[in-house]
Formats: structure tokens, C-alpha cells, sequence
């Protein structure tokens, strides 16, 4: 699977998800929106988003192709009209899977540092 180049655009109720799959076939695509997830299939291209806010699935998206330029345009209702989503040029954060955004410290204290003490050879 190749992950498509893509761009996303907010107005106060839509994200328009720009993506760019060229040689894909229209009648082959699937869409699928879940809360703060949005996967997008179209062979060989597969895109998953984990967005920084909900969006729903309510009759309001609408989905167009200009097979010229092989570009799917996607624009999906807020769940929350007017709210904004941060974060939206910071596509790896988009592209990692849900759960994986949080850090965990790489260092971990152990206990208390006692001197280490070389014997003579």
C-alpha cells in the first residue's frame, strides 16, 4: 500500500481533505469515518488519519474526483460546528495510529545511584 500525499483545510463545520492518488480508480474507493478516524482506500493507495477532533458521517460529506489531476477532494462535517482543530499541519501526528501520540520517557529512574567502585586488576 502507498500512502498518498495529502493536504487538510478546516472551515468552522468541514475539513476538506485534499488527496492526491493518481492512477487510482474512481469506481474503486471506500471511505470510512469513525469519530476521530478517517480511512481512506483507493488501490494502491491507503491513508489513515487519527484526527486531533470528531467528525461524523451524517449525509453532509461529499466527495469529489477530478481525474485530471488524479485528486480526491473529501470534505467531512466537525461534529462540533465552530470548533477548531489544532494541529493539522502536523501530518506524522495525523498519520500515527490511535494511542501512539502519547511519549513515554525513555529513561526510566531505577533507584538510588551508588558510586561504581573499579578494582585494581
Amino acid at each position: 500500500m502507498i500512502t498518498p500525499a495529502f493536504d487538510i483545510t478546516q472551515d468552522p463545520d468541514f475539513l476538506t481533505i485534499t488527496i492526491k492518488v493518481p492512477y487510482a480508480r474512481v469506481s474503486e474507493f471506500d471511505l470510512y469515518i469513525d469519530g476521530e478516524d478517517l480511512k481512506f482506500y483507493a488501490k494502491p493507495y491507503f491513508l489513515r488519519l487519527t484526527l486531533p477532533g470528531r467528525i461524523v458521517e451524517d449525509g453532509r460529506q461529499k466527495a469529489t474526483y477530478n481525474a485530471d489531476d488524479g485528486v480526491f477532494t473529501l470534505q467531512v462535517p466537525k461534529e462540533t460546528p465552530g470548533q477548531q482543530f489544532e494541529g493539522l499541519n502536523l501530518l506524522t501526528s495525523l498519520l500515527a495510529p490511535k494511542g501512539a501520540r502519547t511519549c513515554k520517557p525513555l529513561i526510566e529512574e531505577m533507584g538510588e545511584c551508588f558510586p561504581l567502585v573499579m578494582a585494581p586488576v
